[in-house]
């Protein structure tokens, strides 16, 4: 259904004898088909998606991430919190994180990295829920940034870990810094984009963003889970070029 010859009538009756340039170049365009293709028809079918899976979780909660770092307590102001008080729920966050940490030291051997990935991220939709009831519940608001905290603070462990048992170790230090590169530039402009979200749309559409977000990350997770994590020792088949 790709001939040459279908695009060459077309462009001959659109161009008539002007149509030799065109010509060339679908041609030379076309010449790249089998370098870029076949390659990629190569590539497992499991270790394509296990990669993309990945780095959309990892993607979206570095988002979060810096997102909240830079906007975590101007939120929950926004959302109706005196600021005194929005400071302290804020730095619940941290207590959340390092409780969390510690609980995957001492019993972490128990879980599968992608089962701890997929535990983490469904911690993360309930706490945004919570987060906008900080503004008439200070248990709720406590809650949300405990939650988020335990949820993030497993996630980056999470983003060590899953690869160990997706991919052939070896390629480990060159396939996980390709697969996180894009979140490293979607982090960096998370604060301004949602600087702007809340400029424009307000505080609870930024928490809206971020239960976005949060879900994006729990369907990857969950994905993850179901494909490789009930009995797939790893994708050694995915190294590194």
């Amino acid at each position: 259904m790709t001939l040459y010859e279908a695009a060459f009538a077309a462009l001959a009756r659109i161009g008539g004898a002007g149509a030799r340039r065109p010509v060339a170049q679908v041609t030379l365009f076309g010449g790249l088909a089998s370098s870029v293709l076949w390659p990629v028809g190569e590539a497992p079918a499991d270790a394509v998606l296990a990669a993309r899976l990945y780095a959309l979780a990892a993607a979206a909660a570095s988002v979060l991430n810096a997102a909240l770092s830079a906007h975590m307590i101007p939120i929950l102001i926004g959302l109706g919190v005196a600021p005194a008080l929005a400071v302290w729920i804020g730095s619940v966050r941290g207590v959340g994180q390092t409780g969390a940490r510690l609980g995957e030291v001492l019993f972490g051997r128990r879980m599968s990295p992608l089962a701890l990935g997929l535990l983490a991220a469904l911690v993360l939709p309930v706490a945004f829920a919570l987060g906008f009831l900080a503004g008439v519940s200070t248990p709720a608001g406590l809650a949300f940034a405990f939650l988020y905290g335990a949820g993030n603070g497993l996630l980056t462990i999470v983003r060590g870990t899953v690869p160990l048992v997706l991919f052939e170790p070896a390629a480990y230090g060159t396939l996980v810094g390709r697969l996180l590169a894009p979140s490293f530039l979607l982090s960096a402009a998370a604060p301004l984009a949602y600087a702007v979200v809340i400029a424009r749309l307000g505080d609870a559409a930024a928490l809206a963003l971020s239960l976005g977000l949060a879900a994006l990350v729990v369907v990857a997770s969950a994905l993850l889970w179901l494909r490789f994590g009930r009995g797939a020792p790893g994708l050694a088949a995915l190294e590194a070029p």
